[in-house]
């Protein structure tokens, strides 16, 4: 056992010399399962400490003791300095009708009868669809009409076939693209009337960081969103902004707090709300759960999110719902 502590702190350790790398950001997607398993060890390795009778044993174990302590503080506190700052956003009080619902919904799913009992049951405003494909349109279009839902958006993400849906009870006053081929991303911005508040939806999908190049064009991603977004709010200073979607990038990588810190301070990840909400869950690990999918807005607007299930989706459902005082002038 006394070897199976010391592994597990050579691991913990090159982890974290390693954070900012590939693999790092691999690992630091799973955080919480880090901490939990160091944790452990923890004790393990106390108890080696107390009660092995082999002198090297015990060398090694408190060892190990004092460095997967030392990393489980450490990542104790980045994820408790992640939620720990929603205290910091603003209370939720009352709350209007306005409601948003988001989803990846899997560009293979074809659980069409579990999306539109979701879709009615919550019966959003504004309905935000990541990976709609062609078959999802073709057997769900008619719905969308029965719904309300007729003013729509397809937002191509990769060729014809894996798009983005944003589909509306109010009219769109306007499409803005930000972005374009040589920025590796490009964004189509949804501009409309809500309340008596202009609010402008920036919808995304980022590259998934499967192999390093990928992981590069991801950050190069983030990187561009950050500039592209504060061009948006210099645009239009006076709107509500609301960048959505699936970024491909957990809370406790450094590239995330990169991007948060290039967006500023007055934007803020709402999904904080919710402690250690897992968005995503690893195909071949369905265990293995991961937080991706996130929502930026102004801190000071009020709003409450509740994550939904969907059968087929490998994606939590977000139903968000924004105050009446956040959508008035």
């Amino acid at each position: 056992m006394a070897w199976i502590v010391w592994l597990v702190s050579i691991w913990a350790i090159i982890f974290y010399f390693i954070r900012d790398s590939y693999v790092g950001e691999l690992v630091s997607s799973f955080l919480p399962y880090a901490v939990g398993l160091w944790i452990f060890f923890v004790l393990i390795s106390l108890i080696v400490v107390i009660f092995s009778k082999k002198r090297w044993a015990r060398i090694v174990s408190g060892v190990g003791f004092v460095v997967l302590l030392l990393m489980s503080v450490w990542g104790g506190q980045k994820i408790y300095d992640y939620y720990g700052e929603i205290s910091e956003v603003g209370e939720i009080s009352e709350v209007g009708s306005f409601s948003i619902l988001y989803d990846n919904i899997y560009v293979y799913n074809e659980e069409y009868d579990a999306l539109q009992s979701v879709i009615e049951k919550t019966d959003p405003d504004v309905l935000i669809l990541v990976e709609f494909a062609r078959h999802h349109r073709t057997v769900m279009e008619e719905f969308l009409d029965e719904m309300g839902l007729t003013n729509t958006n397809r937002i191509n993400r990769e060729a014809l076939y894996d798009s983005n849906l944003f589909a509306s009870h109010s009219p769109i006053d306007q499409v803005i693209t930000y972005g374009g081929l040589d920025d590796y991303i490009n964004i189509e911005s949804q501009d409309m009337m809500i309340g008596d508040r202009q609010v402008m939806f920036h919808v995304v999908h980022l590259v998934s960081p499967i192999s390093p190049d990928h992981y590069i064009v991801r950050n190069r991603q983030l990187e561009t969103l950050a500039t592209l977004m504060d061009q948006a709010t210099q645009d239009y200073p006076d709107y509500l902004h609301i960048l959505i979607g699936d970024f491909n990038t957990s809370p406790w990588s450094s590239q995330y707090a990169q991007f948060q810190a290039a967006l500023g301070d007055e934007r803020y990840d709402q999904t904080r709300q919710i402690p250690l909400l897992m968005t995503w869950k690893l195909p071949m690990a369905p265990w293995l759960r991961t937080h991706i999918d996130h929502v930026w807005m102004r801190g000071d607007v009020d709003m409450m999110i509740e994550p939904l299930r969907l059968e087929g989706s490998d994606h939590r459902v977000l139903e968000i719902v924004i105050g009446d005082n956040s959508l008035t002038e």
